[in-house]
């Protein structure tokens, strides 16, 4: 009889960012138990599963998407199920085990570990991840690729200030990033239109949430040659998967800075 043991991310009231950086930190961390002979295996629990019972009412869909929803719950299992086919999982999920024999959220500590050795092994196996995620990789360009996440809308320099970056940060960034590549590349610039000043960033693509799916956006932020992240899971998740430069905001950011990431001021 088999001892292992299922670790599986749980179904959380959070936004999509959020979900997705501890879905693939969870693969970090049972990669890192196996290394020290702990017999665990990953199972995967889609977005929309619903067979725990766990209410969906208050998903806070009008936090993190800038319609009103009408019907939250129908609207929610909709987007999580987009979710779901995009990163269409091909190993075991939460319905190919016994519920009984799965754990999750299981922290590092209880391991001797830290978040920063779970989040730096996510990233060091962070091609398996994307094979098995069906996520594409870096495509050659014959530009540079700068993506740059802006987050706005519920951070607005007054709500949510642990989550805020000036526009003057994100400036001096793309002067940095302009002047380290001189020619050759694209700046397209992602955000919400509420609370976001276009008038500075004018010379740049904009591409607005209203205007492109959020899963999509995920996707091409972890094609990019340089990615700007932002204080925010949904950036951050992606960074973790680029094999691009990222720049990483130092100060204030809640998430540790990996191995290879840079500050603006290290280039």
């Amino acid at each position: 009889m088999s001892n292992t043991k299922y670790i599986s991310n749980q179904i959380l009231n959070h936004g999509p960012g959020s979900k997705i950086l501890k879905l693939i930190n969870l693969i970090g961390m049972v990669s890192l138990l196996k290394k020290n002979n702990y017999d665990y295996e990953y199972v995967y629990t889609p977005l929309s599963y619903e067979g725990f019972g766990i209410k969906f009412h208050n998903n806070q869909l009008h936090e993190y998407y800038h319609e009103k929803k009408i019907n939250q719950r129908e609207e929610y299992l909709k987007i999580c199920h987009r979710w779901d086919s995009m990163l269409n999982y091909k190993g075991k999920n939460i319905n190919d085990v016994n519920h009984s024999e799965v754990m999750f959220l299981v922290h590092p500590y209880l391991h001797n570990l830290t978040e920063f050795d779970v989040f730096n092994e996510t990233r060091d196996i962070r091609s398996q991840i994307k094979k098995d995620f069906n996520i594409s990789g870096k495509k050659e360009k014959d530009y540079i690729d700068i993506k740059i996440h802006i987050r706005r809308a519920d951070v607005n320099g007054i709500k949510h200030m642990d989550r805020w970056l000036s526009d003057d940060y994100f400036i001096n960034v793309i002067e940095k990033l302009k002047e380290k590549y001189q020619s050759h590349y694209k700046i397209t610039i992602y955000t919400q239109r509420d609370s976001f000043n276009s008038a500075r960033f004018e010379n740049y693509d904009i591409i607005y949430d209203d205007e492109t799916l959020d899963n999509e956006v995920w996707s091409s932020l972890i094609d990019s040659d340089v990615l700007v992240i932002s204080k925010s899971a949904y950036s951050y998740s992606a960074g973790v998967l680029c094999d691009g430069l990222v720049i990483y905001p130092e100060e204030g950011m809640f998430h540790p800075k990996l191995k290879d990431w840079k500050s603006i001021n290290e280039l």
